[in-house]
Formats: C-alpha cells, structure tokens, sequence
C-alpha cells in the first residue's frame, strides 16, 4: 500500500469518530436543554421554523435570522473536517457522499432501463448534515443555462422566475473572485458583497482545454454570465483551499442574529389545524419528542426528497398514498413525489500514456496544504464543456446546453497515474420519475426518511436520451484521443468497466455504449422537481410561484423540489437561487419587523 492509499483509508474511519463524537456532544447539550421539561415538551415559539439545514435550508434560515426569530431543524450534525480539503471533495467525494453516518441512504423500485448491473435497484445517498449534499458535493458553482429560468417563467406566468430577474439572486448569495474569460461581464454579472465566496478553478492544464475547444470549433467562455455550448473553467464555492457550502458560509461564520439550531432532528409532522393553517411542527430531537410553533410561516426546505416525505406524513399528498399510510387527509395533492427530474450519468476513466510524467510529490503537496492552504490539496482540479446534441438542434434549440462533460484530474491515484476521470451528463433529460412514499413501512412504524422513500428515477424512459448520452460519450473521447492537446499524453480510453453483456456489440458503437448506460447510468445527485412549482390550473403542482403550499396556509416548500424542471447544469448555485429568492418573497410579506404580521 503507498502512501496515498493509506492515507485515504483512514477517510471512512474519520468520518465515523467524527460522527459519532458531535453526536454524543449535542446529546448531552439537548439532555441539558429539556431536563426543566420533565419529560414534557414545552412548547417553543419562533416567528419561523425551517426544516432542513441543507444547500437552501440553511440560506434561508441564515438570512432570515437577520430580523426574525428562527428555529433550524436538521436531520444530522456538524460535517465532518475531513470533507473540508478541496481536492477530498473532488476526487475523493464518492467515499464521503455515501458513509451512513453523515447520508440518508434511498433505495429504488426495480428500474427496466438503468441500474440492470445491479437487478435494477438504483442506491442513492443524499447529505444528512448541516449543509446536506451541499456539505460535500463538488461545490461546482454553476448557475444553469439562461435558457432554464426563462422556461420556468414561461411555465409559471411569472416574470420574476426569468433569467434577467434571477440574476439578481444569484447575485446576492456570491462573493465572486475568480478569473473570467470574458472580464465586461464582471461588473453586470457576478456579485461581490454575498456571503459565499465564488472562485475560479484554474488548473494547469486549463490552456489545453481552450486549445481543443479550439480545434473542435467549440467557443471558450465563462460557465456562468449568460452560459452558452462551450467549453469553460468551473467555477466552485472554495475559500482558501477549503469548501464552502451554504450552512458555513450564511450560518456557521455569522456573528451575530444566527438562527436557534437542532441537530439530530427529525421532523414528524407539519402541525395545521382545522382552517388549514401551518402552525408549527411536532418532531424529536435525539428521539425525544418535541413541539415548536411558528408565528409566521413553517418553511420546508428538506430536498427533493425530504420535502415530499414531510408533506406526506402532515397529510398533504397524493389521496391514496395517505388511505395506505393511514394518515389524515389534510389536502388533496397528487403532485407530490411526482415529476421527479435528475441528471443521469456516465463515469469514464482515461489513462495516460506518457513515460515522461511524474505525479507530484505526494508529502511535499500535503504539507504545502498545511502550511498556507495551497498546492494541488487546495484545488479541484476540474473542467467542463456544454454541448447541444443533434436533438437540441432538431428542436430548434442550439443555444440551449442539453450535454455536459467534466473533466477531473487525477493525481495520487496509484492505479492511474496522470489519469483523468470524465463523467457525462444528459443535462435536459425528456425522461422524469417519481419518489413514492412507502406507505406500508409507514404503517409499520419507520420513521427514517430512507426506508420511507422509494425513487422511480425512469432514466432513458424517452429512448432519445440514450442518443444524447451517446454523443456526449463521443465528445469525450475525441477530446482526449482525437485532439492536439490531450493527444500528445497518450489519453486512451479504459475500457475494462463495460459490461460482459455489452461485449457483444461492437466496441465503441451506439449498440454498445447504450447497453453501457443501462447498466452502468448512475445518479449527478441532481435530484429536483418533487414538489413542483405552478399555475393552480396546473394539477401536478404543489406549491404556486411564491412557493406556497397549495391549500394550507403559512406554509411554504423552498429547495430544489420546487423546480418545475431541472437546469442543465450542477443544481447548488441553482438551488441557492430559488432559496434567495424564496427568502425575498418572505421579506416582501414580513418586512423585518419581528413583531408584528404585515
């Protein structure tokens, strides 16, 4: 074993002390905090309670602090630091994004066109920490194609959701300081007074990547601005060579006016009463049970999955999904679960052919790390290009990126030396699923989010998706293999992950990458739509523009569910979006006066 792969398989171990220590810390603080109780629950008032400290969750609650009393209920505890180095979470995320201690484990109904290497049932882990999958994702920063959010106005009749007016909400969460190509946009386009701090990743194999942008007649600009089918940097939510998710950068480096959090909390229900009328919610803390009220609104802000399974145990969902689980009626609204959107893809490995390399040195780099925040350790060492298939162009949709591909560097990997990893994504899939709600596990007393919730992702449903995934596969390797730039390494494709069952087909061929794909397709995490935003003509909505739960008062979802349809881009800069927005409509209504409903 070398000195890196020792290293890296001390990860899981961290991870599980560090969970289980912050677990026992706050246990004893909650123990403390209701001793006076008795063993009864007094009831707490906060002006609003957020459920949810994820990627928007905790935007939200974080801003709203300023001027309301805030109640923040999070599933899990403090990340872990070992997820904090940027080159951990980006080379290494795989290993963080599924330790059970800090992820909601979800399971899937068999699928019939992906997932067929593992009998059809998907495994997908979403973040259970402050900060959830924001925590340790990639921390790519991309907002979407302009394109995205003018299509969601268009849907909603509702202006405020386009491109030009969004942008004043990605705006205001950023703290722009990386490099750009194209340095005019600055000024009208990023914003510098946000919270979270926004760089550019520059690695330096950057210059190559603009030359075979050149030599493929694709253009080289900026991910962000106004995104157009190019090749680009990414951009990532990074300080110092540390990740930056939402809850450190609007919670946790607050100094003042933090919203009151509990860790370890699973909400039960959405208390409503007999108008309607969000109130407050019931939930257990380290398992004991607690009641919160909120005189304002109560705020869901629990993921694309989260959010469906809370709505669902408070009544409020599909009629004969709550017969089944036994649960009070409290509105009708078939659309909950429903329109389930994700970003399917595809993993390559490329290995490089050049006697010549050397990786750099692995103590030298750690120390540089430890030292001043600097190095390899302290990157993500990451690309990106957005393509337009045939598809998008049969649509009359050229402009609008339906194919995204990712480069990522690899060094200290000891089985691919120099190696790149490429994932890639069918970024506006025509394929949409559905999260169903367990009902019979309900009834038999589950309470954890990941037994009670069953994805129906119905990737490559629409069999065009599967031609998409196929050119952005071919993109790939032309870049690496068929390009001045990369070509000079000796970038071969490593074929050694297909499938026996794809062999049959010719190597390389549309026949065979799509066998591939069905087998192998897996999970961006790009999870949204699961309570989907609309017109109340619209019966699959669950929440109007405004983000308010159809039917039941002071309620609101606000997070990645509401999408009507993903963005064709990675989702956290989007998902802050849609909870800066939802934090502007809320002081739309509110003001900031803490005392008084407007």
């Amino acid at each position: 074993m070398n000195l890196t792969t020792f290293v890296f398989a001390g990860l899981p171990v961290l991870i599980q002390h560090y969970a289980d220590y912050y677990k026992q810390r706050d246990l004893a603080s909650t123990l403390c905090d209701v001793e006076p109780q008795l063993g009864l629950p007094h009831v707490d008032e906060y002006d609003f309670i957020v459920v949810g400290g994820g990627t928007a969750g905790s935007l939200v609650a974080g801003r709203l602090a300023d001027n309301f009393n805030v109640l923040l209920l999070e599933l899990g505890g403090d990340p872990p630091p070992v997820i904090y180095p940027a080159y951990i979470g980006s080379i290494k995320s795989y290993d963080i994004r599924t330790h059970p201690s800090i992820n909601e484990i979800y399971k899937s109904i068999p699928q019939s066109t992906s997932a067929l290497d593992d009998n059809g049932i998907a495994t997908v882990h979403a973040g259970r920490m402050l900060g959830g999958s924001g925590s340790h994702n990639s921390n790519v920063y991309n907002r979407g194609s302009p394109l995205d959010f003018d299509y969601w106005a268009k849907l909603l009749g509702d202006v405020t959701w386009d491109y030009n007016h969004m942008l004043e909400h990605f705006k205001d969460t950023e703290n722009f300081v990386g490099q750009l190509v194209n340095e005019r946009q600055r000024s009208d386009y990023y914003g510098v007074n946000g919270p979270l701090r926004v760089d550019t990743d520059v690695p330096d194999f950057l210059s190559k990547w603009r030359m075979a942008a050149n030599e493929l007649r694709f253009n080289f600009s900026d991910p962000n601005a106004r995104q157009a089918p190019s090749f680009t940097p990414q951009c990532v939510s990074i300080r110092n060579g540390i990740r930056e998710s939402t809850y450190d950068a609007f919670v946790k480096k607050k100094t003042s006016r933090k919203p009151t959090i509990h860790r370890y909390s699973q909400a039960d229900r959405i208390l409503i009463d007999e108008n309607n009328n969000a109130y407050g919610v019931a939930y257990t803390r380290h398992g004991i049970p607690q009641i919160a009220h909120a005189k304002k609104e109560v705020i869901v802000s629990a993921g694309s999955f989260g959010s469906p399974i809370l709505l669902t145990k408070s009544g409020i969902g599909q009629q004969d999904v709550l017969k089944a689980a036994k649960i009070p009626l409290k509105k009708n609204v078939p659309g909950v679960g429903k329109n389930l959107w994700d970003h399917v893809m595809l993993i390559l490995t490329f290995r490089r052919n050049d006697p010549s390399y050397r990786d750099p040195n692995f103590l030298e780099e750690l120390k540089k790390f430890q030292t001043d925040r600097t190095g390899y350790f302290a990157h993500q060492r990451r690309t990106q290009a957005f393509a337009s298939s045939s598809r998008a162009k049969t649509d009359g949709e050229p402009e609008w990126g339906d194919i995204q591909v990712q480069m990522i560097d690899q060094p200290f990997i000891e089985e691919n030396p120099g190696g790149a990893v490429w994932e890639i994504s069918l970024s506006r899939p025509k394929s949409s699923g559905e999260f169903l709600f367990n009902a019979s596990a309900y009834v038999q007393g589950e309470t954890a989010n990941g037994k009670l919730g069953l994805s129906n992702f119905k990737y490559f449903n629409d069999s065009t998706d599967l031609d998409v995934m196929v050119e952005g596969i071919n993109l790939a390797i032309k870049i690496m293999e068929g390009t001045k730039a990369f070509k000079a390494n000796g970038y071969k494709l490593d074929e050694s992950f297909v499938p026996s069952a794809c062999k049959k087909f010719p190597s390389r061929s549309a026949e065979m990458w799509k066998c591939v794909l069905k087998r192998l397709g897996t999970t961006q995490w790009h999870w949204s739509g699961t309570c989907k935003m609309g017109k109340a003509s619209d019966p699959m909505a669950v929440v109007n523009s405004k983000m308010q739960v159809f039917g039941i008062e002071k309620l609101r979802v606000v997070d990645a569910s509401v999408m009507p349809k993903v963005t064709n881009a990675n989702l956290n800069a989007a998902t802050m979006a849609v909870a800066q927005k939802g934090v502007t409509e809320i002081l739309h209504k509110y003001g900031s006066n803490t005392n008084e409903d407007n």
